[in-house]
């Protein structure tokens, strides 16, 4: 009998130590879900469960869509950010919840509430925005994640710009590509040039849409975009782009 309880005790223990490591696992494997999402969405391609072999405690707890950590979020009104600019409405989301929250779930709140998120990429329209807020009121504290530096006291508001602006991954990924095309122009880049050397506007979707038709599959999206920012190359009028006369 003193065997079998101290063979339950062991057995208690080593469930609480599994679950304790499956709660760090997937606060660990979270960020990088939610990265792996977006991407898919940016791409257009359907969602991939792997199977990683993990107890199904693990995969089953990932389920992410374009209202993802929906059931994280604190009760929101439709027309809750309906009136407020896009830094008034992630101000007033990051002080209901009163915490750092992913950049992914402040996105999918805004839109919930009202919030008007425009641009070809409301997701980085809404970081710039952010990141360029006069008032230094935001706070990346760790990667993908972004907060109000009020809470974090002093240290916060002592952070210099670019520690409160920080930079999500997709953002240095995105300067990185710019910095790699312009040493050499990826095959999607160098189909997109030619396409518009006839002088046309178009806007990103049609530029996308015309790549995708003469390569046979679909370009990467963010290559494109980023290409396009390029002053040197393209002027923007709204929607719109249009390639520079080169000499």
């Amino acid at each position: 009998m003193a065997e079998n309880d101290h063979l339950r005790q062991t057995l208690d223990h080593y469930r609480q130590l599994r679950q304790q490591k499956l709660d760090q696992l997937k606060e660990e494997l979270a960020p990088i879900e939610l990265m792996i999402r977006q991407l898919e969405r940016d791409l257009g391609e359907p969602p991939v469960t792997e199977s990683t072999g993990l107890n199904a405690a693990v995969s089953d707890s990932f389920v992410f869509s374009d209202s993802a950590t929906a059931s994280k979020m604190p009760a929101i009104r439709p027309d809750e950010f309906y009136t407020m600019t896009q830094s008034e409405a992630a101000k007033a989301y990051l002080g209901k919840v009163g915490h750092a929250v992913s950049f992914d779930e402040l996105v999918a709140a805004l839109r919930k509430g009202g919030a008007r998120l425009g641009g070809a990429d409301p997701k980085r329209t809404l970081y710039v925005s952010l990141a360029r807020n006069p008032m230094r009121e935001f706070v990346w504290p760790s990667e993908g994640y972004i907060g109000l530096s009020k809470f974090y006291g002093r240290a916060g508001r002592a952070a210099t710009p670019r520690q409160r602006a920080g930079r999500p991954p997709v953002a240095r990924r995105h300067a990185a590509g710019i910095r790699a095309r312009n040493r050499a122009p990826s095959p999607d880049v160098q189909a997109m040039h030619e396409l518009m050397r006839d002088g046309q506007r178009r806007t990103a979707a049609e530029i996308i849409a015309a790549l995708t038709q003469k390569l046979g599959r679909t370009p990467a999206r963010m290559s494109i975009v980023g290409s396009l920012n390029s002053r040197e190359r393209y002027q923007k009028d709204g929607d719109h782009y249009r390639a520079v006369k080169q000499e």
